[in-house]
């Protein structure tokens, strides 16, 4: 079973700073420091980042990754 895809703007606007993003993984929560977050390219390859898991307050359960790009996220 695959996860959903999150699309964020369009990959073809510049942007100029990192930027967080935060996804939260709706199957089990287990607090797992092997989480990867992936952007899927149709034109290039797809880029991966090592996901944190946010382990206190109301983002519980949620995972971020800093990036640099926008795109399609899962």
């Amino acid at each position: 079973m695959g996860k959903p895809v999150h699309q964020l703007h369009y990959n073809t606007v510049p942007v100029q700073n990192y930027y967080t993003v935060q996804i939260r993984d709706n199957i089990l929560y287990t607090p797992s420091n092997k989480m990867v977050m992936k952007m899927v390219c149709l034109s290039s390859k797809n880029s991966y980042k090592k996901a944190v898991p946010v382990i206190t307050g109301p983002e519980r359960g949620w995972y971020s990754a800093s990036w640099r790009e926008f795109g399609n996220f899962n």
